[in-house]
């Protein structure tokens, strides 16, 4: 036979076709059949070759068995002695008969699953013991306290609201935009009220984006318990109507009978807005932004809570309507000088001033520094990102200075006498009007340095020989 041929492994001889056995069917021996078998076509192994085999198990396993147990008996005794920093142990020819009594395996595979005190059984197990109780582990300790939210029951309470108040933004969200956060509805604290504003909030929306998109020019918005107006409403002065008439168009919003407590720095983008109701509302202070609205001509403001108007309310050119009662404003005090009336005005009379009160503690003819600082950062158009590193590296003790700061820059309060923005102001006076059929309206003037006051004594020439 030659060794060479590939077909000599299945036992094909050089006989002649025109045989009638051309397979030879004598059995070989083994021997000879290994020897010449070639490494392409190796069918078996030799006995030199062959590994020692894996162990048997010693037992027929069950389909039924308690779970955390092997079908191994020396499983467990494997997985207790099992170290995994160590080298594999090497097993000899001799030991292969005692593998199953005295050899310590050990491997670098981890086991299946961790070694347990106790057996795990299953519930399909009939030895299963109903009376034992394997107790749980005790659940962690909640790191919050909802106990600090009020329930229904209990009223708001602005103390605990500021807790959960975000003043890491200093009132700007994360689309750059400003939100007043001292007189805002009470968030985050799980109420019913909460999420009534919220309801209420997104039907005002809704409202607003309609009228933009069918053209109307009148937004009712009455008694649907609003605590914040949406932003959306500036986008009604982009609000375009072609007509041919010479009819003029009246934009109007009526506000009436809700929760307002500030107005956002939006609605007074609103310049094209003729008239405005906020009657029945718990607003305390309006800004001084106000004088935006140059095209106002009717405004109510009766049945809330301010004590004072700014003095920009001076300012609305187009105003023909105005309500301001019943509001808790300032009385007129016995040490104010009464004022006559030389511009001949009928519309607007000052009747009243009050003597200038200083709040300041160093008085000085200029600005102080903390207050040129104060109005850098008013005036400063400030984004989200950049908030959060003032938060970062600015001390706590200046972030309500900011937050003020933030907030005056948006609503423009601006000195009476510069265009500095008033955060902290220097003296105040306050005036009392009469504005069309109003009588004895109060009206504040900050005032931001000694220099401002001033020049507020010099303009008013009647009342300085009096306050002097």
């Amino acid at each position: 036979m030659e060794k060479e041929n590939p077909l000599l492994p299945f036992a094909f001889n050089s006989s002649s076709f025109n045989d009638n056995l051309p397979l030879d069917t004598t059995p070989r021996k083994r021997a000879v059949r290994d020897e010449n078998v070639s490494l392409a076509y190796r069918t078996r192994k030799s006995e030199a070759s062959r590994t020692l085999n894996r162990p048997t198990l010693a037992f027929a396993p069950s389909l039924k068995r308690k779970m955390g147990e092997s079908f191994n008996e020396k499983d467990d005794i494997k997985r207790r002695e099992t170290e995994f920093d160590s080298e594999p142990t090497v097993l000899e020819d001799s030991e292969e008969d005692d593998y199953k009594e005295n050899i310590s395996y050990k491997s670098i595979l981890p086991p299946s699953s961790p070694p347990l005190d106790h057996p795990l059984v299953s519930e399909f197990d009939f030895n299963t013991n109903t009376n034992s109780r394997y107790d749980l582990p005790e659940s962690p300790e909640n790191k919050h306290d909802y106990n600090d939210f009020p329930s229904e029951s209990q009223s708001y309470s602005p103390v605990k609201a500021k807790q959960f108040s975000s003043e890491a933004d200093f009132g700007i969200d994360s689309f750059n935009r400003f939100k007043n956060i001292s007189n805002r509805c009470p968030s985050s604290t799980g109420d019913r009220a909460f999420e009534e504003s919220q309801v209420s909030y997104v039907k005002a929306r809704d409202i607003i984006l309609a009228s933009f998109e069918d053209v109307k020019t009148v937004i009712d918005l009455e008694g649907m318990s609003l605590y914040e107006l949406p932003d959306e409403i500036k986008d009604m002065n982009n609000l375009v109507i072609f007509q041919s008439d010479l009819e003029p168009i009246s934009y109007q919003l009526y506000l009436s009978n809700n929760k307002l407590r500030c107005l956002p720095p939006s609605l007074f983008k609103f310049t094209k807005l003729n008239v405005l109701g906020l009657r029945q509302n718990k607003i305390s202070s309006l800004p001084a932004c106000i004088n935006k609205l140059v095209h106002l001509t009717d405004l109510n403001i009766g049945s809330n809570r301010l004590q004072f108007l700014p003095s920009q309310i001076l300012e609305l050119p187009s105003l023909q309507t105005f309500r301001a009662g019943p509001n808790p404003f300032l009385k007129v005090p016995e040490d104010a000088i009464p004022v006559e009336n030389i511009e001949g005005n009928s519309l607007r009379q000052k009747k009243f001033v009050s003597k200038p009160r200083i709040l300041a503690s160093n008085r000085s003819l200029v600005p102080s520094l903390k207050t040129i600082c104060l109005n850098r950062i008013a005036q400063y158009d400030v984004s989200y990102q950049e908030t959060k590193k003032w938060k970062k590296f600015t001390p706590k003790l200046y972030h309500s200075m900011i937050i003020r700061a933030i907030k005056k820059g948006h609503y423009h309060q601006s000195c009476s006498e510069c265009s500095n923005i008033v955060v902290e102001a220097y003296a105040e006076v306050f005036e009392w009007w009469d504005i069309l059929q109003n009588k004895n309206v109060p009206v504040r003037r900050q005032l931001c340095s000694g220099g401002c006051l001033e020049r507020y004594q010099a303009h008013n020439i009647n009342e300085i020989d009096e306050i002097a």
